[in-house]
């Protein structure tokens, strides 16, 4: 890993559809071994510049993570609200 404070460049690929991820951003943490749940090995990017496209691929992979992971658990969404009739 880049030393807490590196900035690099990066891309890599998400979602099932292997979309691309491209931006600039910036080391905030680094490990040398995973050290429990939740604290993997490796470096933490916060991300600084991302290009609306990208953007969008991590959105997607996001709602398609959570759709796998807790979608048959959620309960279904009310239909929008019917405008309410006119008292004539």
């Amino acid at each position: 890993p880049h030393p807490i404070g590196s900035r690099l460049v990066f891309e890599f690929l998400v979602g099932s559809r292997r979309r691309p991820v491209q931006g600039s951003g910036e080391v905030t943490w680094i490990r040398a071994k995973y050290e429990g749940p939740g604290k993997p090995a490796g470096m933490g990017i916060s991300f600084g510049d991302l290009d609306e496209g990208s953007r969008d691929h991590l959105t997607q992979a996001l709602f398609e993570y959570l759709e796998e992971s807790v979608g048959g658990d959620l309960p279904a969404l009310p239909d929008a609200a019917e405008p309410a009739a006119s008292g004539s």
